[in-house]
């Protein structure tokens, strides 16, 4: 935070210690309050994932590589999908799998659950285009922008978690929809993003 307000080496001239801490304490606001309307987004997102897939494809429809844009990608989402199935904990994945004992995989609305948000970011990149199509439209935008969006959304995530400085941050240009073209944002900007 110094480093932001600093005018030239070793001199941060008018500047009291006491605006950097400020700055570091509303920084650590806008993370909690990021973080908040990422949860969001990210259930919404895996919801309409499980729903699409399940929908357009069975319960099972996420392992089989016929239902996805590279076939390859989807060898490595399943060979991922195995191992954080196996190392679950999760009530629901110990009661599914005791129950359910010839399945090798949960349905993809169990599967979503265990997911990360980048897993889940790079599956959606994965899905063919009319299934990106029906999800992005619930979101009431192109596919090339929600993309944008899953893909910043997840950047943004990954900063919160870690406790990466937000203020001030230039960040990967997020895609917008045409009518916004003309509002006053920067758009690689937290501002521009949170719109």
């Amino acid at each position: 935070y110094f480093k932001l307000i600093q005018k030239e080496e070793n001199n941060c001239a008018n500047t009291h210690f006491q605006e950097i801490i400020d700055l570091y304490y509303l920084d650590r606001e806008l993370r909690i309050f990021l973080m908040k309307l990422i949860e969001k987004f990210e259930i919404a997102l895996k919801t309409k994932i499980a729903y699409v897939i399940a929908k357009n494809y069975t319960a099972f429809g996420h392992v089989n590589p016929e239902n996805f844009f590279s076939k390859e990608k989807q060898l490595e989402f399943i060979e991922k999908l195995k191992e954080e199935e196996k190392k679950s904990k999760e009530s629901f994945i110990i009661n599914y799998k005791k129950k359910y004992t010839r399945e090798k995989f949960t349905p993809i609305w169990i599967s979503v659950e265990i997911l990360t948000l980048g897993t889940i970011s790079r599956f959606y990149s994965n899905m063919l285009p009319k299934d990106k199509k029906e999800i992005s439209d619930y979101f009431d935008v192109s596919k090339l922008t929600f993309e944008s969006w899953v893909t910043v959304i997840t950047l943004l995530r990954n900063f919160t978690a870690h406790n990466v400085r937000m203020w001030n941050r230039q960040i990967k240009p997020i895609a917008i929809k045409k009518s916004w073209h003309n509002l006053p944002y920067n758009w690689s900007r937290i501002a521009g993003q949170l719109y």
